[in-house]
């Protein structure tokens, strides 16, 4: 079988006895595979095996041009629905000077106003690693910036050489 494919039909069916079900709810019971395929061809519709691991195995009589569609229809309607969360980065230093925290900041607060997320990140280089608390200092330093616009999600934290601090906006 290929991967779009999963499910069985018509003559790939392999039991010799299937519980059938009609596309219309009717209970055709158990009958053997033959007789199942040709109720199918009379209908002019699909023998789709939809419960494998039953004693004996379910098929039912449907569409399954039609039954595809379907579900195809219900996953873009589900994608749509969908919301997405971006995340911005706005990277920092130990040594930046407090023009470029403003600067940082606009972008941050822009970011914010269009219902982004915005992760702070102060890297720390060589001997940097030795305080990490002075990355600390820095994002207690921009968080007074934002936090009208904002809820802070994660307070900073160290993870690896980088310190970070996640903003979420305010609803």
């Amino acid at each position: 079988m290929s991967k779009d494919k999963e499910v069985m039909l018509n003559h790939e069916i392999r039991a010799n006895e299937v519980r059938c079900l009609g596309d219309d709810g009717a209970q055709y019971g158990i009958i053997s595979r033959s007789e199942a395929l040709r109720k199918a061809e009379e209908l002019g519709l699909d023998l789709v095996l939809i419960a494998p691991d039953a004693k004996p195995p379910v098929c039912k009589i449907m569409d399954y041009g039609k039954f595809r569609y379907q579900e195809e229809k219900k996953k873009k309607e589900a994608k749509k629905k969908q919301k997405t969360i971006e995340v911005k980065e706005i990277k920092l230093s130990v040594k930046i000077a407090q023009n470029d925290i403003n600067y940082k900041i606009k972008h941050a607060r822009e970011f914010l106003k269009e219902g982004k997320h915005v992760k702070f990140r102060v890297f720390l280089r060589g001997r940097e690693m030795a305080n990490p608390d002075a990355g600390k200092v820095v994002l207690e330093r921009v968080w007074p910036m934002v936090e009208d616009l904002a809820i802070r999600d994660k307070p900073p934290m160290l993870e690896g050489r980088y310190i970070n601090m996640l903003a979420v906006p305010k609803k």
